[in-house]
């Protein structure tokens, strides 16, 4: 029996292990030169040739952490995500959100519409202090300013 043990545990953990590595979040160079420890403001999405302004008095936010956890504000809800990135394109995960009731409709479509544009992604650029993310078979786009912290 005692001889079973160390084999068996030897196993146990390497599935550990196995199980470990495949959870490691793909962040790559891109990630760590271009997004990490950035935050960004929206400041219009939808149609490249004519986005849509952000609703007055609401801040839609994007922040990159190092680890390629994203998270910020949906403009009424706070959400968090993760976040891959590699030779220009990036894609998020499911987006987990607090369940607060917006009290302006235009702000819950807003939010709604972000959220999607999140989940359907496929490159960004960055420029400077400019953020661009396309979605929507690169038909539409999410535009950041940077948000410069004191």
């Amino acid at each position: 029996m005692k001889k079973m043990i160390k084999p068996l545990l030897f196993i146990l953990t390497f599935i550990f292990l196995l199980f470990l590595s495949s959870c490691a979040r793909v962040v790559g160079p891109d990630y760590d030169a271009q997004l990490a420890e950035t935050e960004w403001i929206l400041f219009a999405y939808g149609d490249v040739e004519a986005p849509t302004q952000v609703v007055d008095g609401t801040v839609v936010t994007l922040q990159f952490k190092p680890d390629g956890l994203v998270g910020g504000s949906g403009g009424c809800n706070v959400y968090s995500t993760k976040c891959e990135v590699s030779d220009g394109a990036i894609t998020f995960g499911d987006i987990e959100a607090t369940l607060m009731a917006c009290l302006d409709e235009e702000v819950t479509t807003q939010e709604s519409n972000y959220f999607f544009a999140l989940r359907e992604a496929t490159r960004y650029e960055r420029s400077g202090d400019k953020l661009r993310i396309w979605y929507g078979e690169e038909q539409s786009v999410l535009n950041f300013d940077i948000l410069e912290t004191p």
